[in-house]
């Protein structure tokens, strides 16, 4: 797990010994004491931001130690309100480039669950200089093609969560952009004013405190590190398809382990083999939207006509609990409710179920709904197969319907079928070579050509992130003094005359002493000069 701490705190007013940024501080510091007391110190990354010059957002990424981590987030400065926004740009494209360098994008093939490394970004906010929360999400028109954009409609991606931090020392008020923004990327908003509500919120965001935090926006009760997975926007399937509403965004959880499921989630979009063989043009591709949109139909009786057969891989991901899984869980035990992508098969429509939603045994007393990817078209497809298990040989009829079924299936699904009926003996029931997939070296050519730019970009982000650390400290310069010369030299002419009078001042004698400081320490010769009658007898009585 990643986790970005973005601080864009401009006020330095100070209430109760604590300005605000310090109270940004106050929670980074002891939100990293009780993660690295836990058991999850080790899995956890930690990259500190702000917003600020081009190429100087980013301090610390998260090869760097946690004392150089702490370092910075001590030299860090109330932020320039004019600045406010590069830091989320800044840490959307390193977060991407990442990502495009570790290959975890499969552009074109679908989308597999497994390939996400879950990243919270911390953003704390004092709610100045809103107005870029309108386009920080989205990429724009004068942003150019980059390696980062050229596949995606937004900056931000499926496995990143926003945790917003509003700080005030006056109210607890958000503002409504900030609501907006968590709704679009299923955060969480919290609002700050003491060091009391630091230690309330972060119990909750870690799973020690179970008494919810009054003044947050969307509680979600699960320890952070025990949430990795990724958003899906689900919707109800109708004629009236509106692929921007955020009707239901929830999250699936996924297994941080497994390395990688069986089926993918499908494309929006219909993909000629053709057009991925030939040489492509970058303004001709198709940009996904960093969160699917998946449909399902609330169909009663598709479980009885749609049975799995035995021992048939499946992907399966539990859903985190929303007003639909809650409807799904008081249906008749069984039910499932198939799932669908628009625009993913060749015809228009929301084409054919690549899964279906299903409510299932937590334990003894609870249910739980779970999302089972299957391949694409899959009634089509085990309807096939219980047919072929009724022959010794398969007639023509029927290797003419699995040559159908074949040509309607999104060519990204040909390899994993071709693994999973090598791995379950099935191979022998459809020809050689039935499933290989097509010629990719179109589509190859244009992804390569991405990676190669995103790891320059990505390496020259670190290194400007060690070059500015060690030339400087802050690269915002402070306002300067202004210093009159004149000035400045006559208050020095004045103290070397004052100086100088007090050095040519006569010696004082001092009536209290009889005896001259300068021959002081000539005592015996002094007491032989003294007249006795002077001294008295110490034995004689008064």
């Amino acid at each position: 797990m990643i986790i970005v701490f973005l601080i864009d705190v401009c006020s330095s007013k100070t209430v109760n010994g604590y300005s605000l940024l310090d109270l940004a501080k106050l929670f980074i510091r002891s939100f990293l004491h009780q993660v690295n007391n836990g058991k999850n110190n080790h899995s956890v990354k930690y990259i500190l931001a702000t917003s600020d010059r081009p190429r100087y957002c980013i301090k610390t990424e998260y090869h760097d130690p946690i004392y150089t981590f702490l370092e910075q987030l001590e030299l860090l400065s109330p932020t320039d309100a004019s600045r406010i926004g590069t830091g989320f740009a800044s840490v959307f494209e390193f977060l991407s480039l990442r990502r495009m360098i570790r290959h975890m994008d499969s552009f074109y093939r679908g989308r597999y669950v497994e390939h996400n490394e879950t990243t919270g970004i911390f953003w704390f906010t004092d709610g100045c200089n809103l107005d870029f929360l309108n386009s920080c999400l989205e990429y724009q028109p004068d942003d150019g093609i980059t390696s980062s954009s050229m596949f995606y409609q937004e900056k931000y991606r499926w496995d990143q969560k926003l945790f917003t931090f509003f700080l005030s020392s006056q109210t607890y008020t958000a503002p409504a952009a900030l609501h907006e923004l968590n709704a679009n990327m299923r955060g969480q908003l919290y609002s700050l004013q003491t060091s009391d509500d630091i230690l309330k919120v972060i119990g909750n965001i870690l799973g020690t405190d179970k008494d919810f935090y009054e003044h947050a926006k969307e509680i979600y009760p699960y320890n952070i590190f025990s949430t990795c997975g990724v958003h899906l926007n689900f919707v109800e399937a109708n004629a009236n398809y509106d692929p921007k509403s955020n009707n239901c965004l929830e999250q699936i959880y996924v297994d941080p382990l497994k390395f990688e499921g069986f089926y993918p989630i499908p494309e929006n979009f219909w993909i000629e083999s053709e057009a991925i063989r030939l040489q492509m043009d970058i303004s001709s591709l198709i940009r996904r939207k960093s969160i699917p949109t998946i449909a399902y139909w609330k169909h009663k009786e598709f479980y009885k006509s749609h049975e799995l057969p035995s021992n048939f891989p499946r992907d399966t991901y539990v859903v985190s609990e929303c007003d639909m899984t809650r409807e799904l869980k008081c249906q008749k035990p069984g039910t499932k409710w198939p799932v669908y992508i628009h625009s993913s098969s060749r015809n228009s429509g929301y084409g054919e179920p690549f899964g279906y939603l299903v409510a299932n045994k937590k334990n003894e007393w609870d249910l739980e709904v779970s999302l089972v990817i299957l391949p694409y078209n899959f009634p089509s497809l085990f309807k096939l197969l219980h047919q072929a298990k009724q022959y010794v040989e398969p007639p023509p009829s029927w290797k003419e319907s699995m040559e159908i079924y074949r040509k309607n299936l999104p060519w990204y699904y040909l390899q994993p079928l071709a693994k999973v009926f090598m791995a379950y003996k099935l191979d022998k029931i459809v020809p050689s070579g039935f499933f290989t997939k097509p010629k990719t070296e179109g589509i190859d050519a244009i992804i390569y050509q991405a990676v190669q730019q995103a790891h320059a970009k990505y390496e020259q982000m670190k290194n400007d992130i060690m070059k500015n650390r060690y030339s400087i400290t802050r690269p915002t310069p402070y306002p300067e003094k202004c210093i009159e010369g004149n000035a400045q030299a006559e208050r020095a002419l004045s103290n070397i005359r004052k100086i100088t009078m007090l050095a040519q001042l006569p010696n004082e004698a001092d009536p209290s002493h009889s005896v001259n400081t300068v021959i002081m320490g000539n005592y015996e010769e002094v007491m032989a000069k003294r007249d006795k009658h002077k001294l008295r007898d110490p034995h004689e009585e008064n």
